[in-house]
């Protein structure tokens, strides 16, 4: 899973294809709202990956499902889940207090 922000800045998205053909289409489906968009991109060779640097336009604590495509060629699918949060510091709990139980209770 690929984890990006909900900015308005460029994010790099970096995959590893399945095929060799570089991807020029870009399917990106919100997996709340199931609304699809869909883009070209243009895609630069890393040393053995292949990676595009575009503005997502995705909303917080959501969930995508992204396709990229040489023509109709499928080259990668992943998903992808968009945080502001730092990824070190992820809890599905911030902002809520959660309450330890240390009551320790012996039976005889």
């Amino acid at each position: 899973m690929i984890i990006l922000n909900d900015t308005l800045e460029s994010q790099v998205f970096r995959f590893i294809p399945t095929r060799f053909e570089a991807a020029n289409t870009m399917i990106l489906r919100n997996e709340t709202t199931n609304e699809i968009i869909t883009e070209s991109i243009t895609c630069s060779e890393g040393c053995f990956y292949l990676y595009f640097d575009k503005v997502f336009e995705l909303k917080e604590n959501h969930f995508y499902e992204i396709i990229l495509k040489y023509d109709d060629i499928l080259v990668h699918r992943d998903r992808i889940f968009c945080t502001n949060q730092p990824v070190e510091s992820y809890s599905v709990n911030k902002d809520e207090y959660i309450a330890s139980n240390d009551t320790i209770i012996f039976y005889e």
